[in-house]
């Protein structure tokens, strides 16, 4: 009859051992930082979504996350599909110090290019899948550096909102200083600004 040495190899873990063993994991601190979902769909004013071809783009500075893992900065470019996203992203009010995405949209309308515009997105520590509404705390226009609508007309901006003057519908006018109008200029008769005579 043949004989069997005893050995503890192979021998399922006593109840006690494993409680030792669960003990020994709960007393590890958890280093990895939960992300957070970022999921919505966008719809244009006339209740369409976005064409192919518009995207979001989010943007982030240098920072520290709640889980002490430092993060660069870094741009990431989110394609809408039937203009729905959906993004991970670090908690912000929960890093070392508290920061801002910044989101900029680019999309398409059914009537063409949409003017992008960005947002400031503070993302908080969570389970739940949250909507742009969750997140989004600022909204402005993205100043680009198209060209005027007109030929002859001007445009000024204070790094939000682009103001406009229409080119003159009479010739031999020049721009005068107004500080009652919106672009601090108005056009006025060329023949009132010079005396020939000297």
């Amino acid at each position: 009859m043949p004989t069997f040495a005893s050995s503890s190899r192979g021998r399922r873990p006593s109840g006690r051992t494993w409680s030792k063993q669960l003990l020994a994991l709960l007393a590890f601190p958890l280093t990895v930082s939960a992300l957070t979902r970022v999921s919505d769909t966008i719809y244009t004013a006339t209740g369409g979504t976005p064409k192919a071809g518009s995207y979001l783009v989010v943007s982030w500075p240098r920072f520290t996350s709640s889980g002490s893992h430092p993060v660069p900065p870094n741009t990431q470019k989110v394609t809408l599909v039937n203009g729905t996203f959906s993004i991970q992203l670090e908690p912000t009010a929960t890093a070392a110090l508290p920061f801002r995405y910044t989101v900029e949209y680019h999309l398409i309308s059914e009537h063409g290019l949409v003017p992008p515009y960005t947002e400031s997105w503070t993302v908080p520590d969570s389970l739940a899948t949250l909507k742009i509404a969750d997140v989004a705390a600022t909204s402005t226009p993205v100043v680009n550096a198209a060209p005027p609508s007109m030929k002859g007309d001007l445009a000024t901006s204070d790094g939000i909102s682009v103001v406009r003057l229409p080119a003159p519908a009479i010739p031999n006018m020049v721009l005068e200083t107004d500080p009652a109008q919106p672009t601090g200029l108005k056009y006025g008769s060329l023949s009132g600004q010079f005396d020939p005579s000297g």
